[in-house]
Formats: C-alpha cells, structure tokens, sequence
C-alpha cells in the first residue's frame, strides 16, 4: 500500500488513541496534542487497509504521548466506529499520576467512552509517599463519563496495611473512594472486616462497613516497658 493512503487512515486514529490514554490514566487532563506533546507510535510493522478503515500495528508496538505509554504486541485501530483494540502483553503507564496496567487485552471504544480490560489486569496505583494500591480481577472497565472505573471478578485490592477481596470493586474518581461489594472482606493487620458494602478511603486508609456488619477485632498488646 503507499504511504500516503497508510497517513489517510492513520490521522483520524489520533483522537481515538489520545482518549484511550485519557481514559486509562484514571482521567489525566493532559490530553492534547502540540509541539511539547507530541503522539509517537512505533511497531515492527504497520498495515493499513482502507475498504476496512482500520491500521494494524504488530511487533513491539510502542504509543507514546506526554506522560503516558501503551506498548502491546499488537495494536488495531478502526476509524469507522472509532475502536482500538490491544492484544498481547498489555503494558499502560502514566508516569504523571504514577499508574500501570498490566493485561492480555484491551479495547477502547471513543463514542461511548468506554474501556475494557481482560485476561488477568493487574493495576497498580503509587501515591506522593511512594505507597503502592494494587488492584487484581479478571477484568476492569472504565467510564470515562461517569469517572468511574470498575474491576470484576475475584478482586483482590492490597493497600499499605489492608487486604480486601470481593466481586465487584467500584472506584470513584471524584470522590476518591472504592465500594467493595459481592462478598467483601477487608483485613487490617489482624482484624477482619465483613459486611454487604465496604468503602475504602485510600486518602486516609480508612474502612467504612454497610449492612449486615461482621468483624473481628483485636487489640494490640501494649510492650512493657523494656521489652522489645
């Protein structure tokens, strides 16, 4: 194909790829495209075919802009309904808000707003204090919309001094807190925590239980003075 029916496909792409990066960075402003945030993607190869209105980029695909990165094996962008598609060591990071995702597929849908991740995600959040939240299911989407991001399946969310597991974990974005429903148990150091809702604070490391409360407590033994 010559080159500059591949450039006819790949420009409309742009808007597509930069709000997949918008939406996996948990909603980063910096979405733009200009001189000091320049879009980059590189690959082993690129097809591009027009009847299709789609670009496939395979081998060591590598997009990059301002603060965020996605590498895959390969990379499929349609410009018809406006979807990207990723397969193969998934690899997102915003360097900006300190986030990666790891997975074995994902796919980005502009009209909606809407992501989907799958095939073991892993995402793990750093804070200002280096403290690390990571969020493990078997897959998680993300409302760009409704800044809300969800992960489904055999959750399992550890953060500073807290495990917690569930089915179904919410986070909102704007408040910044995570609802832990479907069989929640949190555990605090040696407390456990069950109930039908258990919201996380991460700001504060806090626990807040709803309905049909459970937990099991216990109290730190104080050391005598001189006993280590």
């Amino acid at each position: 194909m010559q080159k500059n029916k591949i450039i006819y496909i790949i420009a409309p792409l742009f808007s597509v790829v930069i709000l997949l990066l918008f939406s996996l960075g948990i909603y980063s402003q910096e979405t733009e495209i200009t001189v000091d945030a320049p879009l980059s993607i590189t690959a082993n190869k690129v097809e591009g075919n027009q009847k299709e209105k789609m670009v496939t980029y395979t081998g060591n695909v590598i997009l990059k802009h301002s603060k965020s990165t996605v590498k895959s094996d390969i990379m499929k962008a349609y410009t018809e309904n406006e979807k990207v598609v990723c397969d193969g060591n998934v690899y997102f990071i915003n360097t900006k808000d300190k986030i990666t995702i790891r997975s074995g597929h994902l796919e980005y849908y502009k009209q909606t707003k809407y992501a989907y991740v799958t095939e073991n995600p892993v995402l793990v959040k750093k804070d200002k204090d280096n403290s690390e939240t990571k969020v493990v299911s078997k897959e998680m989407e993300m409302f760009e919309n409704d800044r809300i991001a969800n992960a489904k399946g055999d959750v399992k969310i550890t953060r500073k001094d807290i495990i917690a597991t569930c089915q179904l974990a919410t986070y909102y974005s704007k408040e910044e807190k995570i609802l832990l429903t479907g069989d929640p148990v949190a555990i605090q150091k040696k407390n456990t925590f069950r109930g039908e809702k258990i919201w996380i604070y991460p700001k504060n490391n806090k626990l807040v239980l709803e309905n049909k409360v459970d937990s099991a407590v216990y109290l730190e033994e104080k050391k005598e003075e001189g006993e280590k």
